[in-house]
């Protein structure tokens, strides 16, 4: 075969290309500044998806459901919602618990903060993966028409959105 030009090396392979998204996600997990995980999440595009979708990937995104931040919380969202596409024995049960998660902080959180941030992340939920809002209507339902008449104004108006 002919020699590649100097400082061009053949590209990775599918193995290699997973390894190092495993790589980048943990380093990630473990940078203490936000901006810099934010954009790591936000820098995993579609063309990603078709490695992004491996088990112990979709592992290494599903913490950020659970950090308390919405933009962590959304971009992660974003993610998994195409990934549910591609492997949804891996993404679908962990949306599923997150959007029983919303539900419980929507109805119980005694901060209209809490709950503000939870109907938010519904609605990014219901962007990213609406299939999965569909048989769950009625207790969605349930959960947010008590905060249409919210006295805080960002809690009703989450609500609506």
């Amino acid at each position: 075969g002919e020699a590649l030009p100097a400082g061009q090396g053949a590209l990775p392979s599918v193995c290699e290309r997973v390894e190092l998204l495993e790589k980048v996600l943990v380093l990630a997990a473990l940078e203490p500044a936000r901006g810099a995980r934010l954009a790591t999440l936000q820098a995993l595009s579609p063309p990603l998806d078709v490695h992004l979708q491996q088990p112990r990937l979709v592992e290494l995104l599903l913490p950020y459901l659970e950090m308390g931040d919405y933009a962590l919380c959304s971009a992660a969202l974003a993610v998994l919602g195409r990934l549910a596409e591609r492997n949804p024995g891996e993404v679908v049960p962990a949306l599923r618990t997150f959007l029983l998660s919303l539900l419980t902080q929507m109805t119980h959180a005694h901060s209209p903060a809490a709950r503000q941030q939870a109907a938010r992340l519904l609605s990014r939920l219901s962007e990213a993966r609406p299939q999965l809002l569909g048989s769950h209507a009625t207790p969605i339902v349930l959960a947010l028409t008590p905060l249409l008449g919210e006295a805080d104004a960002g809690v009703a108006t989450a609500a609506l959105a």
